[in-house]
């Protein structure tokens, strides 16, 4: 799975060969990285927590403090 951070869009998306599997929509504002939506189009397989685990990794690398709209991303935000 290859993930890119599609900055110009705010989002970052998700890939096995040619197909999106999930995307991640965030905005950055005050110094802060909030993810807004997480999107998994297909199950089991990790998407939505290796989305997640990108935007945290995005955040850090740009000194940004991380919020959260999405429930699904609270949680992984928390056990982190």
């Amino acid at each position: 799975m290859e993930l890119i951070i599609n900055s110009a869009e705010n989002r970052i998306e998700a890939y096995e060969g040619t197909e999106i599997v999930g995307k991640l929509e965030y905005t950055i504002a005050e110094q802060t990285l909030t993810i807004e939506h997480t999107f998994a189009y297909k199950e089991g397989c990790g998407v939505g927590k290796k989305l997640v685990l990108k935007a945290i990794e995005l955040a850090q690398d740009n000194k940004l403090k991380i919020s959260s709209h999405c429930s699904f991303a609270q949680v992984i935000i928390d056990r982190q």
